[in-house]
């Protein structure tokens, strides 16, 4: 279970996803996150960084094995 999602915010004007696969320890923190292109619609380098950067601060429960991954899906819309 998620204990913090950091909110993300974006002027960029783009619409699309931007997928990023996140490796968890044991004590919940994110320890590894990199885009990648299955599942996304954007392969813009600002977007995926910042996705990236904020995917690096998520906050899970804490868990039994030494690392899970898993991936989180950002959903850009037009504001």
């Amino acid at each position: 279970d998620v204990r913090n999602r950091p909110k993300i915010t974006d002027n960029s004007q783009r619409e699309g996803s931007v997928v990023i696969e996140v490796c968890v320890d044991k004590s919940g923190s994110v320890v590894e996150a990199r885009f990648i292109q299955k599942g996304s619609t954007l392969n813009d380098g600002d977007l995926t960084s910042m996705a990236r950067q904020n995917a690096l601060q998520w906050k899970f429960e804490e868990g039994t094995v030494d690392r899970q991954c898993g991936t989180i899906t950002y959903r850009f819309k037009l504001q």
